[in-house]
């Protein structure tokens, strides 16, 4: 995998989204600024950035907060703690790789 841009809040990384070239997007629910609910709704809604796929991570692995995620255009969740190779298969399948 290559380089890695961190925001520290949802403003930030819209901001950043819209001047790098960016495969995939993780993100958190509780965040400054921003919650994850809303930063999901303005990723959906840019033309630009649309068809970036988000996977979101989260401690609140709840169904009805995975369904409400995935509702508003996540493509996958993965609930914390996590293993590295856990995280590694979520982005893979996301971004259609393997390197089993």
């Amino acid at each position: 995998m290559g380089g890695c841009v961190h925001a520290s809040n949802g403003e930030e990384a819209l901001a950043l989204l819209r001047a790098n070239w960016i495969d995939i997007i993780l993100t958190d629910i509780n965040m400054p600024v921003m919650n994850g609910e809303e930063f999901l709704r303005r990723v959906k809604e840019d033309e630009m950035l649309q068809s970036i796929p988000v996977l979101v991570v989260s401690t609140d692995g709840s169904e009805h907060r995975v369904q409400r995620m995935m509702e508003l255009g996540a493509k996958g969740y993965i609930q914390k703690p996590f293993s590295p190779e856990e995280l590694r298969k979520s982005m893979e399948g996301l971004l259609g790789v393997s390197h089993d």
